[in-house]
């Protein structure tokens, strides 16, 4: 018997699921004849992790129900569950003439269409997904065990992280190899590429770091990517958590959201029919031998047809960003603190946003720098402005994937809108260089550099106040979003805000 998981992420980023006894093949053949759903009460978006409760403040109640569509063109066969096959889902109202207000898949899609709209410009977009590996521990001999601060408890069960390794120990591979194999062949097979994977600085920790896709795709297959990986490690007797900070004292689990802008159905011109990178405009100059400038290596594809952004912005050995690029990312920086309600959304995330664990808690931007919150790479080296991207650290695994990229869109086309100006990159960290403006005084380089730093919100409460205190994304989100599903997402984060569940509570639910 075949087996189709509907797949969806609610308000609170928890992945939920519920399944009908068909394929996807034999759903196909229903679908031919009249489009196929299931009913689901429209109080789910209004539910929270930690209870199972539909909060008031959401507009939401038992009342009304909404059919759940899967996108079978999405669908994909679960290799660690013979015959089960899952598809993410469109929430769509019972006439099935429009979407739920609150559905979080077609609010990306609305975004995304007013960008391309507006713009011309569609997002690219890959992610490097963190996790701790866990495995069953007896609860006597932990807690009297050495290293009992690595005991992790939920729902009555006690697990240890699967090793105390280090960084991209080559030992904490080889313990992991087997299960970790069968997630990427796994992956691999449902269409997700794998550009790699390591052992990560927390015990137990690892990454594994995707291909980028079209946005929509990209969140639908992040979240297939979370299944697989709770999957493949459930069949080893595993247990996965994606919680931002489950160990204190220990590096913290991020989702980091690499975004690049491309212009929309259009192509270099060449045979080949490749997209068009928007992010760089004209090769920067660079020195010469003789002392004359001569135009950077390894140009961009094509400028995005806007003048580039300042020369302030050029670092040696990087390209100079376009115009468009530059407004995008000044949107991002200037509306930060307000956008992490959608991207760092649970208390437990800001224990990760701490400054030197290289998760970005300070505001500020710059090329590699991997304290900065916004980092801008080009990791290939023959091309550096074909793979030019922007790295969005302030993104973690309790985020629902379509609400954040989302906001993170609201914002970013707010900068665009506002022709916001864009300051120099901070090449070093933050931290440095906040104490070298200290020590130098206030009309010095480095007091210049930092003068637009500042902490990143502390709690989730402070988030949501940023967000509060901002009536311009709040106005974009609006229209990105919706009313409705504005509504319901804040206030389950007001009540998680309020609530600040514990970690063994919320430890196996992300």
């Amino acid at each position: 018997m075949g087996v189709l998981r509907l797949l969806y992420c609610d308000s609170a980023g928890v992945r939920r699921c519920r399944a009908v006894p068909l394929s996807s093949a034999q759903l196909a053949a229903a679908q031919a004849a009249a489009p196929y759903s299931t009913g689901l009460t429209k109080g789910s978006m209004g539910q929270p992790a930690a209870a199972d409760t539909v909060l008031p403040g959401s507009g939401l109640s038992a009342v009304g129900e909404v059919l759940l569509l899967p996108d079978l063109d999405a669908a994909v066969a679960l290799p660690w569950a013979q015959g089960h096959s899952m598809a993410p889902v469109d929430m769509l109202e019972r006439d099935m003439s429009k979407a739920f207000a609150c559905c979080p898949r077609s609010a990306l899609k609305h975004a995304l269409a007013a960008l391309k709209k507006s713009h011309s410009i569609q997002l690219l977009v890959g992610f490097e997904l963190e996790f701790m590996l866990l495995k069953p521990a007896a609860a006597a001999a932990a807690g009297a065990a050495a290293g009992s601060e690595l005991l992790l408890q939920s729902a009555g069960n006690c697990y240890r992280p699967v090793d105390e390794s280090i960084y991209c120990q080559s030992t904490a591979f080889d313990q992991a190899a087997l299960v970790l194999g069968k997630i990427v062949e796994a992956l691999q097979s449902m269409g997700i590429g794998v550009v790699q994977y390591h052992a990560e600085s927390a015990p137990g920790q690892f990454e594994i770091a995707t291909k980028p896709f079209p946005a929509l795709q990209a969140a639908d297959k992040l979240l297939l990517t979370k299944e697989a990986i709770c999957g493949v490690a459930a069949q080893a007797g595993l247990a996965v958590t994606f919680l931002p900070k489950p160990l204190p004292g220990y590096a913290g689990s991020g989702c980091h959201c690499h975004i690049s802008l491309w212009e929309a159905d259009s192509s270099d011109g060449s045979s080949s029919g490749k997209p068009v990178s928007l992010m760089t405009a004209a090769a920067a100059p660079t020195p010469a031998a003789d002392g004359t400038t001569a135009a950077a290596a390894n140009p961009p594809l094509r400028s995005s047809g806007s003048s580039s952004s300042s020369s302030q912005h050029y670092v040696p050995g990087y390209p100079l960003l376009s115009s468009t690029a530059a407004s995008f990312l000044a949107g991002l920086l200037d509306y930060l603190p307000a956008l992490l309600p959608f991207t760092c959304p649970t208390e437990n995330s800001y224990a990760r946003l701490q400054p030197g664990t290289w998760a970005g808690a300070l505001t500020c931007w710059g090329w590699d720098n991997r304290e900065a919150p916004l980092r801008l790479s080009c990791p290939n080296a023959a091309n550096p402005a074909a793979s030019c991207n922007i790295e969005f650290k302030a993104f973690d695994g309790t985020a629902n994937p379509y609400i954040g990229l989302a906001a993170i869109l609201a914002a970013g086309m707010r900068g665009i809108e506002e022709a916001a100006s864009l300051p120099p990159p901070l090449q070093m960290e933050p931290a440095a260089a906040l104490a070298a403006a200290a020590a130098d005084g206030a009309s010095s380089g480095a007091a210049a550099a930092v003068s637009k730093l500042q902490q990143l919100p502390g709690s989730l409460a402070e988030a949501l106040a940023a967000l509060q205190g901002d009536s311009s994304l709040q106005t974009k989100l609006q229209q990105l979003l919706g009313p409705e599903l504005l509504r319901a997402y804040l206030a389950v984060k007001d009540w998680e805000a309020q609530q600040q569940t514990g970690t063994h509570k919320l430890l196996l639910r992300y």
